[in-house]
């Protein structure tokens, strides 16, 4: 498994994304000079109070991460 993306890089988390959507996020970041990576998002980001839809956004969503 990739490194996570941390905040001492130069990366950016823009937005969370479902697989079906990843392709085309990836073509629009990159013809605009970006790189793109995509990490399942951090289930201890998650409030306590919002624990149940963290399993499933951390499940089934990818955060989107750009850099130029």
């Amino acid at each position: 498994m990739e490194t996570r993306v941390g905040e001492k890089t130069d990366w950016k988390r823009m937005f969370t994304v479902s697989p079906e959507r990843m392709e085309e996020i990836r073509e629009l970041y990159e013809s605009l000079g970006y790189q793109v990576k995509f990490e399942r998002p951090d289930p201890s980001e998650f409030k306590e109070e919002c624990a149940s839809c963290a399993v499933k956004i951390c499940n089934e969503c990818f955060v989107v991460y750009v850099k130029k």
